[in-house]
C-alpha cells in the first residue's frame, strides 16, 4: 500500500503519488513534438526491446502505452511465476499497491453524487466518540493527507478489524492539528473506506464493484470479488526469494484486513487500469463536477508547491509544462505506475514483480523513450560463456584506494564495493568532490544524530530541521527498541540523482543493521527515507571476454574484463584497472 513499499523518514518524493516525482518546467511543448507522436513505431520497438534486454538483469513484469486513446504495446516480460515457469503476459494481475486510493475516492465522491454524504462532513458524522482534537477533521482532508494523521498503525498483513482500526486512529495523536499540511497517510484513506460501509450501508468492496468498477468495465479488478483463476496473479520476489502473490499472505475472507483496505492492495491488470482511464475521460462513473474535484491541485506536497495532491491523484505539470495526473503503489515487492499525460493524449503504465529490479527503476528511461532526453541502452547479454572466461571471485583494488569484490551466484558476478570511487564505478558514474564531500557529511551527521546531538541534522535540513529532527529521533527510538543500541554508521555512497544527489548509508545496531537514503538539494537535505538492503551490481556476460552491470535508473553500463593481475573496469572516466589482492 505504500509507495514502493519504503516506510519514509521524510519524504522529497513523498510516499505515494509518482506525479511527485517529475520535476515542475517552465517551457511548453506542443503534443505532435514528442518522440511518441512523430515515430509510435519505432517508440514502441525501442520500448520493447528495452524490456526484454533488461529481463535478464532481474526485470518481469509488464507494461501498456497509449497515445490518443490508441493503444500501442500492452505486453509482458519476464516470469510471473518462476517455479511454475508461468509468463507475465498483458493480462497478468498485479498488487498495484497505492493506485487503489484512487478508487476510494470515486467511490466517495460517488456517494456523494448520491446524497448520502459530502467530502465537507465532519468524520464525527460518520464515527463515534471522535476526540476533540480530531473533529475538525473532514472527509476532504482525509482524501487529500491534510487531516494531520500518522501514516499507519499496523502492518499490511497484520489481523485488524474496522472498528478496531477506526479506534486506534481516532486514539492516536496527530501530527498536526487539520487543516494540516500535506503528510501522506494510508490511515486516512482506511478511514475513508470504513466511512463508505457506513454511508453505504454495505461492504467496500461490494460498493465499490457495483458502483466504480463494473461501470468502468473493470470485471477483473478488486480484492476477493474477483474468482481469480489459477496463473492469473503475479508472484512476488525479494530478489531470489519467493515472496508470493497477495493472496498467498495472511487475508479476511472478504479481502485484506483494514490496515491494507481502501489505502492499498487492489488487485489488478494493465489493460483493466486502461479501462479506468477510459471511464474518467467519459461520464460513466463520476459527474464532471466529481472529476473536476478529484483532479484540483487541493494540497501541496512540497515545499516547492511544484505538486499537488487531489483525491486518490497527484497532479502536476512535466518539464515541458504540460499536465501529468499520476499515482503509484507498491509493498516493496510489487511496484506499479499509473501516469495520465492528458495535455499530450498519452497514457504510461508499468508494473513488475521483483523488489530488486522495479520497474521505479526501470521506467525513466522509457520515459525518455516516448518524450525525449538521454538514453542509454541496456547491453545484449549472452546465454553462455566459455570456460574460464568469468573472472574469479576475490577482490581487487582500485589506484585510489577502493575495493570491488566479486563472488559468483547463479551464473552472474555479484560485485560489492567498498569506497566511494568502487562505489561509482560499479554504478556507472564518475566520484566527484561534491559527492565525496556528501558522504563525509552524512556520515557525520548521522553519526551524532545516533549519539544525541543533532545539531548537524539540524543545519544540513534548512526551514525543515524541526521535521526531519522529530522523524529521526522516532525512527531510531523505534530501531532500538527492537535490534539494541547503536554500533556506527558506514556510507556505502553517494550518486547523482537527476540534479540532486543521493547517499546510501548501512547503520549498525547491537542486533542488527538498517539502511538510510540521504537525498541532498545542493548541500541541504531533501529526503531522508529507510531502504532495504541495496542491491550490489551483477554483472553478466555480454561477449566472450566481456561482462556487464546496468543500473536500470540511470541507464548506464559498465564492462568487466579480465587481465593477466585482475580486472579492467570501463567507467565514465575511462579503463580503470583493479590488482587482484586475495
Amino acid at each position: 500500500m505504500r509507495s514502493i513499499g519504503l516506510a519514509f523518514l521524510a519524504a522529497l518524493f513523498t510516499a505515494g503519488p509518482a506525479a511527485s516525482q517529475v520535476p515542475a518546467g517552465t517551457t511548453t511543448t506542443t503534443a505532435d513534438a514528442i518522440p511518441i507522436a512523430r515515430d509510435p513505431q519505432g517508440v514502441v520497438a525501442r520500448i520493447d526491446t528495452h524490456l526484454s534486454r533488461l529481463v535478464p538483469f532481474g526485470f518481469s513484469g509488464a507494461v501498456l502505452l497509449a497515445k490518443d486513446g490508441n493503444v500501442l504495446l500492452s505486453k509482458g516480460y519476464g516470469l510471473a511465476d518462476r517455479e511454475a515457469g508461468i509468463p507475465v503476459t498483458a493480462e497478468t494481475v498485479f498488487d498495484i499497491g497505492s493506485i487503489t486510493k484512487q478508487f476510494t475516492a470515486a467511490a466517495i465522491l460517488r456517494l456523494e453524487m448520491e446524497g448520502k454524504l459530502t467530502v465537507n462532513d465532519s468524520i464525527g458524522r460518520w464515527f463515534d466518540s471522535v476526540p476533540d482534537d480530531k473533529r475538525g477533521i473532514t472527509i476532504h482532508h482525509l482524501l487529500t493527507h491534510t487531516a494531520g494523521l500518522e501514516d499507519v498503525f499496523g502492518g499490511d498483513y497484520e489481523v485488524a478489524e474496522r472498528d478496531s482500526l477506526v479506534r486506534v486512529a481516532l486514539g492516536s495523536k496527530l501530527i498536526a492539528s487539520p487543516p494540516a499540511p500535506y503528510e501522506y497517510s494510508n490511515a486516512g484513506y482506511t478511514l475513508l473506506a470504513a466511512i463508505v460501509e457506513k454511508a453505504s450501508g454495505i461492504p467496500y468492496e461490494q460498493y465499490l464493484r457495483e458502483k466504480v468498477l463494473l461501470p468502468a468495465g473493470l470485471t477483473r479488478t478488486g480484492y476477493r470479488g474477483v474468482d481469480w483463476r489459477p496463473g492469473e496473479l503475479a508472484v512476488g520476489y525479494r530478489g531470489a526469494e519467493r515472496w508470493g502473490s497477495p493472496t498467498d499472505h495472511l487475508w479476511a475472507p472478504d479481502g485484506p484486513y483494514w490496515n491494507l483496505r481502501g489505502n492499498g492492495g487492489i488487485l489488478s491488470s494493465l489493460p483493466q487500469l486502461f479501462k479506468w482511464h477510459q471511464a474518467l475521460e467519459g461520464d460513466q462513473v463520476l459527474s464532471a463536477e466529481a472529476k473536476a474535484r478529484m483532479f484540483a491541485p487541493h494540497a501541496a506536497e512540497n515545499a516547492d508547491a511544484t505538486s499537488h495532491y487531489g483525491y486518490g491523484w497527484a497532479v502536476t505539470r512535466t518539464n515541458r509544462g504540460t499536465p501529468l495526473i499520476a499515482h503509484n503503489g507498491g509493498n516493496g515487492i510489487f511496484f506499479a505506475d499509473f501516469r495520465r499525460y492528458v495535455g499530450e493524449g498519452v497514457v504510461f503504465l508499468i508494473a513488475s514483480t521483483n523488489s530488486d529490479a522495479s520497474a521505479n527503476a526501470a521506467q525513466g528511461q522509457l520515459l525518455r523513450l516516448v518524450f525525449g532526453g538521454e538514453y542509454g541502452a541496456p547491453p545484449v547479454v549472452q546465454s553462455s560463456m566459455p570456460v574460464g572466461a568469468a573472472p574469479p571471485a576475490g577482490t581487487y583494488r582500485l589506484p585510489s584506494g577502493g575495493t570491488v569484490t566479486l563472488a559468483a551466484r547463479g551464473g552472474r558476478l555479484v560485485a560489492s564495493a567498498a569506497g566511494d570511487d568502487a562505489f561509482a564505478l560499479l554504478r556507472g558514474f564518475e566520484s566527484t568532490g561534491r559527492l565525496d564531500s556528501l558522504s563525509r557529511a552524512s556520515a557525520q551527521l548521522l553519526e551524532a544524530a545516533e549519539r544525541g546531538d543533532t545539531g548537524p541534522l539540524r543545519a544540513a535540513a534548512g526551514n525543515r530541521a524541526d521535521d526531519f529532527v522529530r522523524m529521526h529521533t522516532e525512527w531510531s527510538s523505534g530501531v532500538r527498541a527492537r535490534v539494541g543500541d547503536f554500533r556506527g554508521v558506514d556510507v556505502l555512497g553517494s550518486q547523482p540523482q537527476g540534479p540532486r544527489a543521493m547517499t546510501t548509508a548501512r547503520m549498525r545496531f547491537e542486533r542488527g543493521e538498517r539502511y538510510l537514503q540521504i537525498v541532498w538539494d545542493g548541500a541541504t537535505i531533501a529526503g531522508v527515507r529507510t531502504i532495504r538492503p541495496p542491491r550490489d551490481p551483477e554483472f553478466l556476460p555480454v561477449s566472450a571476454t566481456e561482462w556487464a552491470a546496468y543500473d536500470f535508473a540511470s541507464g548506464r553500463t559498465t564492462v568487466m574484463r579480465l587481465t593477466d593481475t585482475g580486472l579492467e573496469l570501463d567507467g565514465p572516466g575511462g579503463v580503470q584497472r583493479a590488482q587482484r589482492v586475495n
